[in-house]
């Protein structure tokens, strides 16, 4: 009787586990992955496009460093409004190039970053655009160059 208490028992509790991982996967399923587009690129009269994620909160901004660039070719960022903030690294394991774009999607300034892994965003540099952007085009380091891409060509979101 004693064994078969036990048995019963280990039952329970490796059900109880079970269902308590499910709800949480269910109930908590983490982040959605981000809207996949392609942005077009115009330079000195040829054209590129390039699939991009599509980044419209600061939330996504976030979570997106840990594995959307690996699926994609670059993070298309939109702000709601012009800003001229800095721009971070930390947190990221892999060094990138950041096209900051005016409102009509001309290439302003191109910055080359360093991945600051740590968990201390404080540690980490900032990198200043000098310039007054509304989006940002965000792709592996020395990819810009690569296609020679530069300040004043332009980028357009298709829809």
């Amino acid at each position: 009787m004693r064994r078969y208490a036990l048995g019963l028992l280990a039952l329970l509790v490796a059900v109880a586990t079970a269902g308590y991982f499910y709800a949480g996967r269910t109930l908590n399923p983490g982040p959605t992955p981000l809207p996949k587009r392609t942005v077009k690129i115009e330079s000195r009269g040829r054209s590129l496009e390039l699939p991009v994620g599509l980044v419209l909160t600061p939330q996504q901004w976030y979570v997106s460093h840990r594995n959307d660039l690996l699926r994609v070719e670059g993070l298309f960022h939109q702000f709601p409004e012009v800003r001229d903030t800095t721009w971070s690294t930390a947190g990221f394991r892999y060094a990138v190039s950041v096209a900051f774009l005016d409102g009509n999607g001309n290439i302003l300034k191109i910055i080359d970053m360093e991945p600051c892994p740590g968990s201390r965003p404080s540690a980490c540099p900032a990198y200043a655009p000098d310039v007054a952007y509304r989006m940002a085009l965000e792709v592996r380091r020395g990819w810009f160059a690569e296609h020679k891409i530069g300040v004043g060509d332009t980028v357009t979101l298709q829809r």
